[in-house]
């Protein structure tokens, strides 16, 4: 899946129960888990979302 230009992942997991989110980056994934399928794709969104943000923070 992507989501403003980043790519990402979500996939079920088998035990224990849940799913899990990773979000493609430079050299390191970044990886999560959530209860259901709606819930690991809002929180990787929001990730990447807080990631850009971060990216786009002038350094001072």
């Amino acid at each position: 899946m992507e989501y403003r230009g980043i790519e990402y992942t979500v996939v079920q997991k088998i035990s224990p129960n849940g799913w899990r989110w990773t979000v493609k980056r430079d050299h390191n994934d970044k990886v999560g888990t959530a209860f259901d399928r709606e819930d690991a794709i809002r929180r990787a969104e929001k990730f990447i979302d807080e990631l850009i943000k971060a990216r786009l923070k002038p350094e001072r």
